[in-house]
């Protein structure tokens, strides 16, 4: 592993995907040749770089799954929504069971935490790990 160790700075990794879509910036490297070749914009060079490749396109969705919420102590926490089950995002949940991981220590079953800008409660039914 210490082969695949470097250090990476906070700064330099993206918090969001690049705006507009596919003006990232792109980082070639030829391994036989050991070069490094550096691309301004992912877009126009993407398809140079793909000839005589084989693709393989991921089909999955990506969805918002951050839920900002209050403790009783009125601090933001974060949940990050793992999976969704069969929930319908288009519909209201009412008593709708999700897997999340929250930001935060000491959380115990029972625990209430308010969704932050709204009037709805959160609580946990089970805690893993």
């Amino acid at each position: 592993m210490k082969k695949y160790s470097y250090d990476l700075k906070d700064e330099n990794i993206a918090k969001y995907p690049a705006s507009p879509r596919g003006s990232s910036k792109l980082l070639a490297y030829d391994i036989p040749s050991d070069t490094k070749s550096y691309h301004s914009n992912f877009s126009t060079s993407f398809p140079s770089l793909v000839q005589n490749c084989h693709l393989v396109f991921n089909d999955s969705r990506v969805l918002e799954a951050r839920l900002f919420v209050r403790n009783e102590n009125n601090a933001k926490l974060e949940l990050m929504i793992l999976d969704l089950g069969s929930l319908n995002v288009h519909q209201q949940c009412h008593d709708t069971c999700l897997l999340v991981m929250i930001r935060c220590v000491n959380v115990v079953e029972g625990n209430t935490y308010h969704i932050v800008d709204d009037n709805i409660k959160v609580k946990v039914e089970k805690v893993k790990g």
